[in-house]
């Protein structure tokens, strides 16, 4: 069986059990809490895409990691951790302008995995083979992420009503 099918198997698996995770426990739970608190749980775990930088690090992931997926997801995690820091804040302060800011990191996050997911299917083994250590990020915290990432959508969608009326308070 080749690394790259190992890796997909075990990702799937990851999504699998997160995204159930999320729909039995994490959703009922953040349906009872004010959207802004229920957003800025969701977006907590998009802040540690800093560790996606370790791919520009030949001496942790192989030196013949393709050079465009590691500089993708290098810039991919950079931009989607920006998104997410600023939405966060502005839910913290109740601004309008966190749903902006939400539909951005949410169009980041998108363009970001679809192309990072086609680097993988262009590179294959090639990139499986060079992971190293951070194989474990693909297969379990980039899962969390893409379930993250569509519970945020949802959120988006099925609780627009209480996101319009966010308005800046003291907190």
């Amino acid at each position: 069986m080749s690394e790259a099918t190992v890796f997909l198997i075990q990702s799937a698996i990851s999504g699998i059990v997160f995204a159930l995770v999320g729909f039995w426990y994490v959703s009922p739970w953040i349906a009872r809490l004010p959207v802004n608190q229920a957003m800025t749980i969701l977006l907590t775990p998009h802040l540690f895409h800093h560790v996606g930088i370790v791919t520009l690090v030949p001496s942790v992931v192989g030196s013949n990691l393709p050079a465009e997926f590691a500089w993708t997801v290098a810039i991919g995690d950079s931009a989607v951790l920006i998104s997410a820091l600023i939405s966060m804040g502005l839910l913290r302060r109740r601004s309008r302008l966190a749903v902006i800011f939400l539909w951005i990191f949410t169009a980041i996050g998108v363009v970001y995995n679809s192309y990072a997911g086609w680097l993988g299917i262009k590179f294959g083994d090639a990139i499986t083979s060079n992971l190293g250590p951070h194989w474990y990020v693909g297969v379990m915290y980039v899962p969390l992420l893409l379930v993250s990432h569509l519970f945020v959508f949802i959120n988006l969608i099925r609780r627009r009503a209480e996101l319009k009326v966010l308005s800046p308070s003291t907190i």
